[in-house]
């Protein structure tokens, strides 16, 4: 309920969460961006999809593309019939480091 521009306890407890989550998405996008912990590795479609996540802390691999056309032409292309084969595979761990991946740079402005 709401009284002449004093809101109820849900809707303060909504806008806490979605200061904390905005809040928590900007720390994580300069760690991911700057930061000197995780690895940055080229995108590659069938590796981000055998990739374990974090879903408690910062993820320890970041993809990198050259723009936002790599993924839709990567996904267009993609043979996702040999891609779900593929599921049965072990996962990657979070912070994996496998033979093929390519270290990726940023050019962040």
């Amino acid at each position: 309920m709401v009284q002449r521009g004093i809101p109820d306890w849900c809707t303060l407890a909504r806008l806490a969460c979605v200061r904390r989550r905005d809040s928590l998405l900007e720390r994580e996008t300069i760690y991911a961006t700057r930061g000197t912990g995780p690895q940055r590795i080229a995108f590659d479609l069938q590796r981000v999809l055998r990739t374990n996540y974090l879903i408690d802390a910062y993820q320890k691999t970041y993809f990198v593309l050259d723009d936002i056309e790599q993924l839709f032409d990567s996904v267009l292309a993609a043979d996702f019939e040999t891609l779900f084969q593929q599921a049965d595979q072990p996962a990657y761990e979070p912070d994996a480091r496998l033979p093929g991946d390519q270290p990726a740079s940023l050019s962040v402005s």
